[in-house]
């Protein structure tokens, strides 16, 4: 591709130049150079993509009761920059609006592809719309959420180009209610790694393994037996994505938000919302993805960041109030503390402190743990 040039060993050349007194105009020539190089390496991705025939893209929406949302979701896809697509709609069984509002859009959208279904849960849908996807592509949509206008015409750029099978993109934390709250998700920035790699990064709160932030090829589906287990919704994007990451070869990142993922009352994540039942399901999700890797054999070299996944769900449990296991657990993920002493690095200083407690004496942890909960900092 030629020579590249990186933007602060342009600034220190234009410094030499000075300090030796080279010409003005000589200093001019290397800034033309680094910008020539700028366009051409960015570019070139898009010239690729131009010069190509454009691939289908299987965009797949479950929907169960969500007609607070679903309007702009669906006006969201239909206003795609990137037309060749299929939108596959999943209605689970919703007893609100929702089935208008999707007929509304089918009249409007003829590449719409509407299933009713009995209310199976949101493992269910998505395979159902996996299922008689045929793209090249498939995009996880929440029917809660929204694209951004030209969200698949830059994965499908992207993936073109790079010939991955996985597009890990950005998203933006989105407040409905408060707009001005919103903000752009952390997002660790790598160019390409193996899926493996990007596995123990998803372990390691590095790279969100949410379904819809995470463009992929449909052959992973094809060519793998791909498991949604239908009775498991808290922890199901975590249970595919954990599989589909595995069998990648290539995972690139799109330093481009694509979507904005709406925070409210009714989201799965929102601390009202976690019942007995998604309470079981959250403590079984780890436990599915540990069997999996264990069968096929390579548990082993994600275990110190699965490990870092039992830490953070064991805290998320403490962030619930989900108090009764912690004296269950904590022995266990003391000795994986011991095992994987940098994991300590990772994690707050209250955190620290917690493990520090506990292990010299549990009620002096239980008591540490008691004044934080009372204090509001956990």
């Amino acid at each position: 591709m030629g020579n590249e040039y990186n933007f602060h060993d342009l600034l220190d050349l234009i410094i030499l130049s000075k300090n030796i007194k080279i010409n003005y105009i000589c200093s001019l020539k290397l800034v033309h150079l680094y910008i020539k190089t700028y366009i051409y390496n960015n570019f070139l991705s898009f010239i690729i993509f131009m010069t190509t025939s454009n691939p289908l893209v299987s965009v797949i929406i479950p929907v169960y009761n969500t007609e607070s949302f679903l309007d702009s979701c669906l006006w969201s896809v239909v206003q795609q920059t990137y037309k060749e697509l299929e939108i596959i709609i999943v209605n689970d069984g919703s007893t609100d609006r929702s089935e208008d509002i999707i007929n509304k859009y089918r009249k409007l959208d003829t590449r719409i592809i509407y299933i009713y279904q009995k209310n199976k849960g949101l493992p269910s849908a998505r395979r159902t719309g996996v299922d008689i996807a045929s793209g090249k592509y498939i995009q996880h949509l929440d029917s809660d959420d929204c694209l951004l206008k030209d969200a698949i015409e830059s994965l499908v750029c992207r993936a073109e180009s790079s010939g991955a099978d996985i597009v890990n993109a950005r998203f933006i934390f989105a407040y409905p209610k408060d707009k001005k709250k919103n903000e752009l998700a952390p997002f660790t920035d790598f160019k390409e790694i193996t899926g493996i790699q990007c596995l123990k990064y998803s372990f390691s709160n590095l790279v969100f393994w949410s379904v819809w932030s995470n463009f992929q090829k449909r052959s992973l589906y094809l060519e793998n037996s791909i498991i949604l287990v239908p009775d498991i919704s808290y922890g199901e994007d975590a249970i595919l994505m954990s599989q589909l990451f595995l069998y990648a070869h290539k995972v690139v990142f799109l330093d481009k938000p694509i979507l904005l993922y709406n925070r409210h009352v009714d989201a799965m994540s929102h601390i009202s919302s976690l019942t007995d039942k998604k309470y079981e399901e959250f403590k079984r999700f780890p436990l599915w993805i540990k069997d999996f890797l264990e069968s096929k054999q390579v548990f082993s070299e994600v275990e110190k960041e699965f490990t870092f996944l039992e830490i953070n769900n064991f805290w998320v449990e403490i962030m619930f109030r989900k108090l009764e296991r912690v004296d269950l657990l904590m022995p266990a993920l003391l000795a994986k503390l011991k095992q994987y002493p940098d994991l300590k690095k990772m994690l707050s200083r209250r955190k620290r402190k917690l493990f520090r407690y506990y292990k010299f004496s549990p009620l002096l942890g239980k008591w540490y743990l008691n004044k934080c909960i009372a204090k509001g900092k956990l």
